[in-house]
């Protein structure tokens, strides 16, 4: 059976905090917590056998819903912080846009990925 689930992000040391919960639908907003930068829909299959759960990986994973986050081009970033470590890995790795979340964190934007 396939299963619905939103999963969370909030900030972290090193990688981002992550949590997960089922969702009836993918066509409502979810709740996000006041922690979490953005949120990413995903399905998993789901049996059980012998008693126990068998979860399967996550699949049709959506683009990523940042709340609250802000869009930079490279060259807002080149022109507001020329020589910060964004700014370089931007240009290094050529990366056109990235989203501030309201935590000041610098996340790739990526085809998909939505900033409400």
């Amino acid at each position: 059976m396939t299963k619905h689930y939103v999963k969370f992000f909030y900030p972290g040391i090193m990688v981002p905090e992550t949590s997960y919960e089922a969702i009836e639908s993918r066509d409502k907003t979810p709740k996000v917590l006041e922690n979490a930068y953005a949120y990413q829909f995903f399905d998993r299959e789901e049996i059980v056998s012998g008693g126990d759960l068998c979860c399967g990986k996550p699949k049709n994973e959506s683009g990523m819903f940042y709340v609250g986050g802000r869009v930079k081009t490279f060259e807002e970033v080149e022109h507001e912080m020329p020589v910060s470590i964004l700014s370089s890995n931007m240009r290094i790795n050529k990366i056109e846009k990235v989203v501030m979340t309201r935590f000041r964190q610098a996340m790739q934007l990526n085809r998909g990925d939505v900033v409400l």
